[in-house]
Formats: structure tokens, C-alpha cells, sequence
């Protein structure tokens, strides 16, 4: 028996906004939201919506951080075993997740659990986009914006500073992630966030 985390993605919403227009992608933006005094979440999602294409979601407590995408096969189920590679330059992530489904949203979603380790978002502290793909597709997300959530995030993630990520240097190389964690239940209902930008996340319901 595991946490089954929903998260609301509007993957056809996703598809129009990241492969239309310059001004539909320049819609989308980076936050940090703080949950609770053990869950935070960085994202990158559309404002006054639910749409939130990119999440990562950091258990404190439990050292773990789930990595929550809406990149997905044409044809997919849940449970299905899916591998997601993120790249930014010379930086490759590569992340053995599965596929997730949310029955309150009715939507599918890609999602994987790794270590608090803070190489999980070096991918993110350079160049202009970050590239996910899948056997097939690839999707990019802009990373204008991030910095300052992603410090954030750092800090309450990984109990870093902001001067402690100004000075550490992010290294080029491979990072790759291992199989999902056991998830651990949880009696939290499903919750509905805004974020300061605000991006409302219908993020997860837990059992």
C-alpha cells in the first residue's frame, strides 16, 4: 500500500502552449510553494490556472524528492514503466518513473522518487530551457524565472542557502536517478494551492 499523488495536468492545454506562440510559452512561470513545515514544491505552471506541466515536490522529513511531469506517451496506463530523460546543455538527468493516473482530475501523469540530493535540480541553474524527453517526444521548458524559486526551494529542501548556491558551481555530467521509492501512506486529503505568482495546483490527494 503506497501515496498516490495526484497532480492536475492539462497535457492537451500543455502541448498548445509549449509548441504555439512565443506569447502562449510566456504565460507559463517558475514558483515555490511551501506546503507545510515538511512538503515544499517548486513548479512551472500557467497563472490563474491548474495547468503545472513540471513539479517538484520535496519531503523534508522523509529525505525524498517526487519529480511530477506531463510528458507522456500517446498511448499510456497507470503503472505503466516509463523512462524520462531531462537535458540542459552538457547535463543529463535520466529518471525510471511510471506512469501515474489522478482520478479526481481524470488526467495521466509521469512521476518518480529520488533522494533529497541537491544534484536533483543542478539541471536547472543554467542555459535558457530545460528538454524533456521520452522514447519519441520531446518537450522543452523555459527556465527564465527560476532562479529565485529555485532558491528557495533549495533552502527548504535541502536546508541550503541562497549564498551557499551562489557559490557552489554547477558541474556538467550525468546524473541518474534510481527507481521510484516505496511511497508511504498518508491520511491527507487532496489540496488545492495558490502560489504567491499565483499558480493554483490541484496537487495531490494521498490515501
Amino acid at each position: 500500500m503506497g501515496q498516490q499523488m495526484h497532480v492536475r495536468l492539462a497535457v492537451s492545454a500543455l502541448m498548445l502552449a509549449l509548441t504555439g506562440s512565443a506569447e502562449a510559452s510566456n504565460k507559463f512561470s517558475w514558483g515555490f510553494i511551501k506546503i507545510d513545515e515538511s512538503e515544499v514544491q517548486l513548479s512551472y505552471g500557467l497563472p490563474e490556472s491548474d495547468i503545472v506541466p513540471l513539479a517538484y515536490i520535496c519531503h523534508t522529513k522523509k529525505k525524498r524528492v517526487e519529480i511530477v511531469t506531463s510528458v507522456l506517451p500517446a498511448k499510456r496506463k497507470k503503472g505503466q514503466p516509463l523512462r524520462t530523460t531531462f537535458r540542459n546543455g552538457a547535463k543529463t538527468a535520466v529518471y525510471d518513473g511510471k506512469v501515474g493516473y489522478s482520478k479526481a482530475s481524470e488526467e495521466y501523469h509521469f512521476e518518480v522518487a529520488t533522494a533529497a540530493d541537491p544534484k536533483v535540480v543542478d539541471i536547472l541553474k543554467s542555459g535558457v530551457s530545460l528538454t524533456i524527453s521520452i522514447p519519441g517526444y520531446n518537450e522543452r521548458v523555459p527556465l527564465k524565472g527560476v532562479a529565485k524559486p529555485l532558491a528557495q526551494f533549495e533552502a527548504a529542501c535541502f536546508r541550503r542557502s541562497p549564498r551557499w548556491r551562489a557559490k557552489r558551481a554547477a558541474s556538467a555530467g550525468t546524473y541518474v536517478a534510481a527507481a521510484p521509492a516505496p511511497r508511504v501512506a498518508s491520511r491527507h486529503s487532496a489540496a488545492r494551492l495558490t502560489v504567491e505568482m499565483p499558480i493554483r495546483a490541484a496537487l495531490q490527494r494521498r490515501r
